[in-house]
C-alpha cells in the first residue's frame, strides 16, 4: 500500500512519500490551531487519494493547548478530518501504530504519540549505515535530537521530551528559530564585548545566513522582524541585538557577532554529545547526521574528536527529501509495518 507521511510540528508541517514527494510548509500552529485541519487538507490536495496517512507529531507542546494531551487530541482530530476516507495511522514512541479510535479511547496511549518523530527517524536512518552501535544527530530549525541506536533500534534513555532534555538527547536550540538572547549574554563589540538586548531581535537563522551555512531566500519572511532572509537583513537584525542602528554596525562586525553565537551553539551541542556518548555501553561505530543543520552536527563531532564513520542523510536522500526525513520515515515504516500490526 502507498503511504504519505506527515510530521505535524508547532511551526512546520512536513509531508513526504516514497515516490519522491517532499513538502515542508510553515504553519504557526500556536497562533491558529483551529486552521490545522484545513491546512492539512490543502497539503493533501492533488495527492493520491488512495494513499494512507502515517502521522507523527511534535506540535502538541504548542502553548495554545493547556497541556500536551490536549494538543495530541487536537492534532489527532485535525488529521482525522483531513484524512477523509484515507486509512489513518499514528506512530507512538514505542514504535507502534494506532488508529484514531485507539488514541482517543486511551489517554495513556495518546500521550505516547507526543514527540514521537525522533524514534521513527532513528529506526529509518539506521538502515543507511547498519552497525551494532550507532548515533543519530538530527539538527532542525528548533531542536537537536541525539539518539543512540543499538542493533537498529533506538536506545535512548529518555522517552518524553522532558526525560530526553535531562539525558542530553534533546537540545532545545536549532538553526533557524532559536532567539539569540537564549544562547549568549554578550557579543563582540569594538575590540571588547557588550551585553545584548534580551529581545527576539534576531535568531540563529540570521547567524547562519551571515556565516554562509544557510542560503539567502528573499521570499522567506519568517524572520524575527518579518524582513527577508538575506545576508543584509540578517546583519541589520544582529545590530539590534546591541541596540545599534544598522548603519552603526559594519558587515564584518555583524559576522563576528554571528560567529560568536555559532561557537556557543556548537559548544552546547558538543556538550550534549559528550553526555550521551558517556551513557552508551558501546561507542558508536557510525554516526548519521540529519536535518538542515547537519553542518552543526558535523562541527560538534569534530570538536569532540569523534572517530566513528559519519554519514549525512542529505547525501543519501537528496536535499528535498532529507529536509522532510521524519515524514519520509513515517511513510516508509508504515509501508513495511502497518498491515502486520492490524
Amino acid at each position: 500500500m502507498h503511504w504519505i507521511g506527515l510530521d505535524i510540528g508547532g511551526a512546520n508541517i512536513k509531508l513526504a512519500d516514497e515516490r519522491g514527494t517532499a513538502i515542508q510548509h510553515a504553519f504557526p500552529l500556536w497562533q491558529q490551531p483551529a486552521l490545522l485541519a484545513a491546512e492539512l487538507e490543502g497539503l493533501l490536495e492533488g495527492l493520491d487519494s488512495s494513499a494512507g496517512l502515517a502521522v507523527t507529531m511534535t506540535g502538541e507542546l504548542a502553548d495554545c493547548f493547556p497541556d500536551k494531551l490536549a494538543g495530541v487530541e487536537h492534532i489527532v482530530r485535525a488529521a482525522e478530518q483531513a484524512a477523509g476516507q484515507r486509512l489513518l495511522q499514528f506512530y507512538s514512541v514505542a514504535g507502534n501504530w494506532h488508529t484514531t479510535a485507539d488514541c482517543c479511547d486511551d489517554s495513556s496511549l495518546a500521550s505516547s504519540l507526543a514527540a514521537s518523530n525522533w524514534h521513527g527517524l532513528a529506526r529509518f536512518a539506521s538502515r543507511f549505515q547498519p552497525a551494532d552501535s550507532q548515533l543519530l544527530i538530527d539538527v532542525g530549525s528548533t531542536t537537536v535530537d541525539i539518539i543512540p541506536i543499538a542493533e537498529g533500534s533506538p536506545a535512548a534513555r529518555g522517552q518524553t521530551d522532558t526525560e530526553r532534555l535531562a539525558a542530553g538527547e534533546l537540545v532545545y536550540c536549532g538553526v533557524r528559530r532559536t532567539p539569540l538572547a537564549t544562547l549568549v549574554d554578550e557579543l563582540p563589540w569594538q575590540g571588547g564585548s557588550i551585553p545584548i538586548a534580551r529581545e527576539r531581535f534576531a535568531t540563529t537563522h540570521d547567524v547562519y545566513l551571515l556565516t554562509g551555512e544557510i542560503s539567502e531566500e528573499i521570499s522567506d519572511l519568517d524572520t524575527a522582524d518579518g524582513c527577508p532572509a538575506t545576508i543584509g537583513a540578517a546583519a541589520d537584525r544582529l545590530a539590534r541585538m546591541v541596540c545599534a542602528c544598522p548603519s552603526e554596525v559594519a558587515r564584518s562586525a555583524a559576522l563576528d557577532m554571528a560567529r560568536a553565537v555559532a561557537a556557543r551553539q556548537r559548544s552546547l551541542v558538543a556538550s550534549a554529545l559528550r553526555q550521551v556518548l558517556a551513557s552508551m555501553s558501546q561507542a558508536p561505530q557510525s554516526v548519521i547526521v540529519a536535518g538542515e543543520g547537519s553542518f552543526l552536527a558535523q562541527q560538534a563531532l569534530e570538536d569532540i574528536g569523534c572517530q566513528a564513520t559519519v554519514l549525512c542523510l542529505k547525501e543519501q536522500l537528496g536535499p528535498d527529501l532529507a529536509a522532510v526525513a521524519t515524514a519520509l520515515a513515517m511513510a516508509t515504516l508504515a509501508s513495511e509495518e502497518v498491515l502486520t500490526c492490524q
